[in-house]
């Protein structure tokens, strides 16, 4: 049986921040825009059709640092890609080294990552589009 690569803290966490905020992870478009306050970088949350959602920390102008976008399925969250702010993006291939990568990078950065989890209990809303 094949593995599967499922990032279920991530997808708990972001989901969790969704909720709060009022955000359908379930539409086919939309977009959440979250600050934390001043030193923290703002947090995106994008539907980018059914089965696509993207997060992200913003620096100004919008350069990502990190964005990882994620193709949901009903048993979970797998991570598609990763970009980071010098602008390569890592795709998920067929390779188990490299899904496995991404899998423990979103995986940590749900975990340890103070932002995100500031964005959860102190988090106002920038924007929201909804689709």
């Amino acid at each position: 049986m094949p593995r599967t690569y499922f990032a279920a803290k991530m997808q708990a966490l972001i989901t969790q921040i969704a909720n709060r905020h009022n955000f359908d992870l379930t539409g086919d478009k939309g977009e959440l825009a979250l600050s934390a306050g001043s030193g923290f970088l703002p947090l995106a949350i994008s539907k980018r059709g059914k089965s696509v959602v993207v997060v992200a920390h913003y620096r100004p102008g919008r350069m990502c640092d990190p964005e990882m976008e994620f193709t949901v399925t009903p048993e979970g969250w797998t991570p598609k890609s990763l970009k980071t702010c010098i602008g390569k993006r890592r795709y998920a291939t067929d390779s188990t080294g490299t899904r496995q990568e991404l899998l423990d990078f979103a995986e940590g950065w749900a975990t340890d990552s103070i932002n995100l989890n500031s964005q959860l209990k102190h988090g106002k809303v920038i924007e929201t589009v909804a689709a």
